[in-house]
């Protein structure tokens, strides 16, 4: 059996080879000396030289030289069986780690597994509430001009009380047109989402929030879903949650039962196009030029696209030559584009023409106004009217551009280049669309000879 300086030896050896901090340790000791009494006199006593947790050195004193050796052997066994570390444990800490051990019991996880788990998915940076990261998140877009798809998207996750700055400094609900992007907070993010930090929210809390929005279809769904998951990508890289923390990932996406997109018919464009030439002159051009080069509402139409920028003004005659050109800060998608003017569309356009000067010269939501109820007149639909079996139409004007260019040229890079569009989206919505003979027709709809009637003051009215 080993004895107490053996021991002491051995304890020695253990510092030494433990962690540079501990080197400097002594070992445990007992040495004899005296303690003052409050009288004054000196009383002899057996001291326990020794380092705490703390790193200070510490000395209790004891009555008898059996009590100080009880003391030490406790002190040197405590060494000997938990290692020279356990000096550094406060008695606090140690019961943190017997209740840490029971709260792990079952789990299969130790407290080492569940310290290094903590650690790596402690956010790096302050914690953002959801409400606070969208409005980072709509911010740095910003700055990046990325506002048409980002940051107008990132409206659908307002859809109650969000506000914008409107021209001339009054306020305007961030559903008008001339909003381009959400300036300041919502007061009711997805409905008490908004005050959850981002690194707290997870897969089934976002989850049972995309649900309530019952009047979301599947399509709304994989929007939001796709903007959610951009959203904790760009919280990661600002280190509001750890790196791959990402709970939008854990939702899935829904299937999409995709039917044949609506375009006019070559009778129906004929119609549309002499029932505008007739009662609503005001707004023949722009419709020609989305019917004849493909161009977008906002871009035929400007609006709000910089915030920091006045409104974008509507096309100008100036754009106009034997070539429409988009420049690219009125492009969706930011790239510059020229569109050859076909005869057909120089044909609509040619009484019209000025040197310089607004295309439509009305506000966007009497053009808007107009095209539907010559569409109603006509008996057709537009982009603004209800198509088949009373479902919401949208851009049926820009699907006949598409399909008719395609059938006509046989181009895919051609089309997608006009329209400014992907290759691979023109391929899958607009191949074989429409037959070569009725694309043919098409692009011979030119107006009557008759001439063009001056534009009536009351056309705009119901």
């Amino acid at each position: 059996m080993a004895t107490e300086s053996e021991k002491t030896a051995e304890i020695t050896k253990k510092i030494l080879r433990g962690p540079r901090q501990y080197r400097a340790f002594r070992s445990p000791r007992v040495y004899e000396g005296q303690s003052k009494l409050p009288d004054g006199t000196l009383q002899k006593r057996w001291f326990l030289d020794h380092i705490d947790h703390g790193g200070k050195r510490r000395r209790p004193s004891f009555r008898s030289l059996g009590e100080a050796r009880r003391a030490l052997s406790f002190l040197n066994q405590k060494i000997h069986n938990e290692g020279v570390r356990s000096l550094a444990i406060p008695d606090t800490v140690r019961n943190d780690a017997v209740w840490a051990m029971e709260r792990l019991a079952g789990t299969g996880a130790d407290i080492r597994t569940a310290v290094e788990f903590f650690i790596s998915q402690r956010p790096k940076a302050e914690p953002k509430s959801f409400a606070e990261a969208t409005d980072a998140y709509i911010q740095d877009h910003l700055a990046q001009k990325c506002l048409d798809t980002s940051v107008r998207a990132m409206q659908s996750l307002f859809p109650y009380v969000a506000w914008g700055e409107a021209k001339g400094g009054g306020k305007i609900p961030a559903g008008s047109r001339e909003l381009g992007v959400v300036r300041g907070r919502s007061l009711r993010v997805g409905k008490g989402l908004g005050d959850l930090a981002m690194h707290e929210i997870t897969t089934d809390t976002l989850e049972k929030w995309m649900r309530t929005q019952t009047i979301w279809g599947d399509e709304r769904w994989n929007g939001v879903l796709k903007l959610l998951r951009a959203l904790w990508k760009f919280s990661q890289e600002k280190g509001w949650v750890p790196k791959d923390y990402n709970p939008a990932k854990g939702i899935s996406r829904r299937k999409l039962t995709r039917g044949d997109i609506t375009f006019l018919t070559v009778d129906q464009v004929d119609r549309l196009l002499k029932t505008i030439q007739k009662e609503y002159p005001a707004i023949l051009v722009g419709a020609a030029l989305q019917l004849f080069a493909g161009l977008r509402r906002s871009e035929l139409l400007g609006g709000l696209r910089d915030p920091q920028k006045p409104p974008l003004p509507p096309l100008d005659w100036t754009e106009i030559t034997d070539h429409v050109i988009i420049s690219a800060e009125r492009s969706k998608t930011r790239t510059r584009r020229i569109i050859p003017v076909q005869p057909v569309l120089e044909a609509w356009l040619r009484p019209f023409r000025i040197s310089q000067g607004p295309v439509v010269a009305i506000h966007g939501s009497n053009y808007d106004f107009a095209l539907t109820n010559a569409a109603k007149r006509a008996g057709t639909i537009v982009s603004l009217e209800d198509g088949d079996e009373g479902k919401k139409e949208k851009n049926v004007i820009r699907h006949s551009f598409c399909s008719y260019h395609l059938a006509r040229w046989n181009d895919i890079g051609r089309t997608a280049k006009h329209a400014g569009n992907t290759p691979e989206i023109i391929e899958k919505h607009y191949a074989a669309a429409v037959s070569e003979a009725a694309a043919e027709a098409y692009w011979q709809i030119f107006p009557d000879s008759n001439g063009l009637p001056a534009t009536d003051e009351n056309q705009f009215q119901s």
